[in-house]
């Protein structure tokens, strides 16, 4: 009952007011009747009645307290979300005048990067101008050096050093040797020295790159010949073992044949012999034996140098697999 006016809390306070006034009619009129007779106060139904009167005022005063106290509750959200609103005003304020702010710095950063260039073009234009016109000047370095350097030649100015010759010969001393005059003249800077000394490090790698990929080129091509040579070497050691072979073979066959030889004028001298007569086959008989044996040694002689090749020929093989790796 009521559930419209309860949802809303700004419709409390008069539903409220109207219930109790319903409520309040009610019993006016309840105890009018009583007063008058009309109504029998011993009667069933009109205790009944009252008692659910009771509850009802019960209940609406309960729910005009719900509805008051939503109402509160409006009421306060209404302040916060006021509030709330105020501070999300300001914040995108804030957040505007911010990001003109970050857009003027940019646009003052931009131009004092500009300046910077072009005071760096300038102070190195100078640089170069000055220090190329020093050269074969003479300079006073007295001030920090000593009278030695009273009158000093100039003959070389780097970002790192100012070289100059003395009678001992040249010398390079630090820009932070220098007198401050000097330093100042020809625009010396840790800065300057600092890009110069990583600019020289990394011209320093560059060369040792470069001399590097040299080396591995040199050494590819030293190793390229390399295997040729031990090809060569490999195919010679092979002929000369097959010319051994073939060679300690052919004195092999040679002292068979001698040998062959001698025995069989052994066995003429042995049938001459047995007939009486008188031969002259032992000296021929010395004779090929001592060529047998002479070529038997030859063929022996062969042999150890073939084992002796074979030898070589393994180690060959060896260094040729080693620079192929």
């Amino acid at each position: 009952m009521f559930n419209d006016f309860h949802e809303n809390p700004r419709s409390v306070g008069i539903a409220g007011l109207l219930l109790a006034l319903l409520v309040l009619a009610g019993f006016c009129g309840l105890g009018m009747a009583v007063m008058s007779g009309d109504v029998d106060s011993s009667d069933p139904s009109m205790a009944s009645k009252i008692i659910d009167r009771d509850r009802m005022i019960e209940q609406l005063s309960s729910d005009i307290q719900r509805g008051e106290e939503k109402l509160a509750k409006g009421k306060k959200n209404t302040e916060l979300t006021k509030a709330l609103n105020s501070l999300t005003q300001n914040l995108n304020q804030e957040e505007k005048e911010n990001t003109q702010l970050q857009s003027s710095l940019q646009q003052l950063n931009h131009q004092l990067s500009e300046m910077q260039q072009k005071h760096e073009l300038y102070r190195e234009r100078y640089r170069r101008n000055e220090r190329g016109l020093a050269i074969g000047e003479i300079i006073d370095l007295s001030e920090t050096l000593g009278d030695d350097y009273k009158k000093s030649k100039i003959r070389e100015i780097s970002p790192l050093h100012l070289r100059v010759m003395k009678a001992s010969g040249p010398i390079g001393i630090p820009y932070e040797q220098l007198p401050s005059s000097v330093q100042d003249r020809f625009q010396f800077s840790e800065q300057e020295a600092t890009a110069f000394r990583e600019k020289m490090k990394i011209a320093s790698e560059k060369r040792g790159i470069i001399e590097a990929n040299h080396k591995k080129k040199r050494d590819k091509k030293r190793s390229a010949d390399q295997v040729t040579f031990l090809e060569q070497e490999i195919q010679k050691k092979r002929e000369e073992i097959r010319e051994k072979l073939t060679y300690a073979s052919k004195m092999k066959n040679t002292s068979a044949d001698f040998e062959r030889k001698a025995r069989e004028i052994e066995r003429e001298v042995r049938r001459a012999k047995a007939n009486g007569r008188i031969s002259s086959g032992q000296g021929k008989v010395r004779q090929a034996r001592s060529k047998a044996s002479l070529y038997s040694k030859r063929s022996m002689q062969a042999k150890l140098e073939i084992v002796e090749l074979q030898r070589e020929l393994s180690q060959l093989k060896t260094d040729l697999k080693a620079v192929k790796r």
